[in-house]
Protein backbone atom coordinates (compact mmCIF):
# COMPACT_ATOMS: atom_id res chain seq x y z
CA UNK A 1 0.00 0.00 0.00
CA UNK A 2 1.54 3.63 -0.52
CA UNK A 3 2.52 5.87 1.58
CA UNK A 4 -0.52 8.15 0.55
CA UNK A 5 -3.14 5.88 0.69
CA UNK A 6 -2.11 4.48 4.10
CA UNK A 7 -2.02 8.83 5.44
CA UNK A 8 -5.71 8.78 4.24
CA UNK A 9 -6.81 5.80 6.08
CA UNK A 10 -4.76 7.79 9.31
CA UNK A 11 -7.07 10.63 8.52
CA UNK A 12 -9.89 8.90 8.33
CA UNK A 13 -9.19 7.21 11.87
CA UNK A 14 -8.19 10.51 13.75
CA UNK A 15 -11.43 12.40 11.58
CA UNK A 16 -13.73 9.12 12.91
CA UNK A 17 -12.29 9.52 16.39
CA UNK A 18 -12.59 13.43 16.61
CA UNK A 19 -16.33 12.64 15.80
CA UNK A 20 -17.20 9.73 18.35
CA UNK A 21 -15.42 12.21 20.72
CA UNK A 22 -17.22 15.51 19.90
CA UNK A 23 -21.03 13.00 20.03
CA UNK A 24 -20.00 12.37 24.32
CA UNK A 25 -21.17 15.54 25.20
CA UNK A 26 -24.78 15.09 23.53
CA UNK A 27 -24.63 10.81 24.39
CA UNK A 28 -26.21 9.23 27.49
CA UNK A 29 -23.85 7.79 30.06
CA UNK A 30 -23.26 4.34 28.51
CA UNK A 31 -23.38 5.55 25.04
CA UNK A 32 -20.75 8.78 26.26
CA UNK A 33 -18.06 6.06 28.05
CA UNK A 34 -18.57 3.98 24.57
CA UNK A 35 -18.36 6.73 22.47
CA UNK A 36 -15.48 8.01 24.09
CA UNK A 37 -13.38 4.58 24.16
CA UNK A 38 -14.44 4.58 20.17
CA UNK A 39 -12.92 8.03 19.94
CA UNK A 40 -9.76 7.86 21.87
CA UNK A 41 -9.16 4.21 20.20
CA UNK A 42 -9.41 5.44 16.39
CA UNK A 43 -7.71 8.84 17.39
CA UNK A 44 -4.64 6.88 18.94
CA UNK A 45 -4.93 3.79 16.36
CA UNK A 46 -4.48 6.84 13.09
CA UNK A 47 -2.10 8.35 14.65
CA UNK A 48 0.04 5.63 15.23
CA UNK A 49 -0.36 4.61 11.63
CA UNK A 50 0.81 7.98 10.40
CA UNK A 51 3.95 7.69 11.77
CA UNK A 52 4.63 3.89 11.20
CA UNK A 53 5.28 2.45 7.07
CA UNK A 54 2.28 -0.62 7.52
CA UNK A 55 -0.86 -0.69 9.39
CA UNK A 56 -0.65 -1.69 12.88
CA UNK A 57 -2.58 -5.12 13.67
CA UNK A 58 -4.27 -4.76 10.83
CA UNK A 59 -6.52 -7.45 11.12
CA UNK A 60 -7.74 -6.57 14.45
CA UNK A 61 -7.52 -3.16 13.16
CA UNK A 62 -10.57 -4.05 10.31
CA UNK A 63 -12.71 -5.88 13.00
CA UNK A 64 -12.21 -2.20 15.40
CA UNK A 65 -13.25 -0.51 12.02
CA UNK A 66 -16.36 -2.20 11.96
CA UNK A 67 -17.54 -2.69 15.23
CA UNK A 68 -18.96 1.07 15.67
CA UNK A 69 -20.47 0.46 12.19
CA UNK A 70 -22.16 -2.65 13.77
CA UNK A 71 -23.27 -0.56 16.75
CA UNK A 72 -24.86 1.49 15.07
CA UNK A 73 -26.82 -0.57 12.92
CA UNK A 74 -27.86 -2.23 16.02
CA UNK A 75 -29.21 1.22 17.40
CA UNK A 76 -31.03 1.82 14.20
CA UNK A 77 -32.76 -1.68 14.41
CA UNK A 78 -33.14 -0.97 18.46
CA UNK A 79 -34.85 2.33 18.00
CA UNK A 80 -32.63 3.99 19.74
CA UNK A 81 -33.53 7.64 19.64
CA UNK A 82 -30.42 9.37 21.39
CA UNK A 83 -27.72 10.10 18.44
CA UNK A 84 -27.11 11.80 16.05
CA UNK A 85 -27.17 10.25 12.48
CA UNK A 86 -25.30 12.74 10.36
CA UNK A 87 -22.32 12.72 12.10
CA UNK A 88 -22.27 8.96 12.70
CA UNK A 89 -23.04 8.59 9.08
CA UNK A 90 -19.91 10.38 8.29
CA UNK A 91 -17.61 8.20 10.79
CA UNK A 92 -19.03 5.12 9.64
CA UNK A 93 -18.22 6.37 5.51
CA UNK A 94 -14.46 6.84 7.35
CA UNK A 95 -14.43 3.77 9.05
CA UNK A 96 -15.35 1.86 6.11
CA UNK A 97 -12.94 3.29 4.00
CA UNK A 98 -10.29 2.19 6.47
CA UNK A 99 -11.07 -1.48 6.81
CA UNK A 100 -11.62 -1.82 3.26
CA UNK A 101 -8.17 -0.21 2.59
CA UNK A 102 -6.71 -2.41 5.24
CA UNK A 103 -8.18 -5.42 3.65
CA UNK A 104 -7.07 -4.46 0.31
CA UNK A 105 -3.71 -4.19 1.51
CA UNK A 106 -3.93 -7.50 3.36
CA UNK A 107 -4.80 -9.16 0.29
CA UNK A 108 -2.34 -7.94 -1.88
CA UNK A 109 0.57 -8.19 0.32
CA UNK A 110 3.11 -6.55 -1.51
CA UNK A 111 5.30 -3.98 -0.81
CA UNK A 112 4.41 -0.44 -2.29
CA UNK A 113 7.15 1.56 -4.17
CA UNK A 114 8.63 5.13 -3.33
CA UNK A 115 6.37 7.94 -4.69
CA UNK A 116 7.95 10.70 -5.95
CA UNK A 117 7.61 13.52 -3.47
CA UNK A 118 5.15 15.71 -5.70
CA UNK A 119 2.78 13.20 -5.89
CA UNK A 120 2.97 12.40 -2.11
CA UNK A 121 2.42 16.26 -1.23
CA UNK A 122 -0.19 16.76 -3.77
CA UNK A 123 -1.81 13.28 -2.36
CA UNK A 124 -1.03 14.12 1.14
CA UNK A 125 -3.11 17.22 1.00
CA UNK A 126 -6.14 16.18 -0.76
CA UNK A 127 -6.40 13.67 2.02
CA UNK A 128 -6.21 15.83 4.51
CA UNK A 129 -9.04 18.81 3.05
CA UNK A 130 -11.57 15.54 2.25
CA UNK A 131 -11.28 14.66 5.42
CA UNK A 132 -10.91 17.57 7.40
CA UNK A 133 -14.36 19.31 5.55
CA UNK A 134 -16.00 15.77 6.38
CA UNK A 135 -14.94 15.99 10.21
CA UNK A 136 -15.66 19.71 10.31
CA UNK A 137 -19.12 19.13 8.48
CA UNK A 138 -19.96 16.39 11.36
CA UNK A 139 -18.57 18.48 14.06
CA UNK A 140 -20.84 21.52 13.00
CA UNK A 141 -24.16 19.41 13.17
CA UNK A 142 -22.78 16.81 16.16
CA UNK A 143 -23.79 19.26 19.17
CA UNK A 144 -26.82 21.72 19.48
CA UNK A 145 -26.17 25.21 18.75
CA UNK A 146 -28.38 27.84 20.30
CA UNK A 147 -28.60 31.10 18.20
CA UNK A 148 -29.16 34.46 20.37
CA UNK A 149 -30.47 36.58 17.64
CA UNK A 150 -32.05 39.43 20.34
CA UNK A 151 -30.97 39.68 24.24
CA UNK A 152 -33.08 42.02 25.79
CA UNK A 153 -31.24 42.05 29.53
CA UNK A 154 -33.68 40.06 30.97
CA UNK A 155 -33.19 36.46 31.86
CA UNK A 156 -35.82 34.28 32.45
Amino acid sequence: MSAVTRSWVAFAAVGAGLIHLALVISAPLLGGVLLAAIGIAEFAWGVLVMFDERFLVPRIAVVAALAPVALWIAALVLGVQSFRPAPLAIATLFELFIALAIAVSLRRARVAAPVATGRFVIGLLVGAVVVGALTATALAVSAPVTVVLFDDGVHH
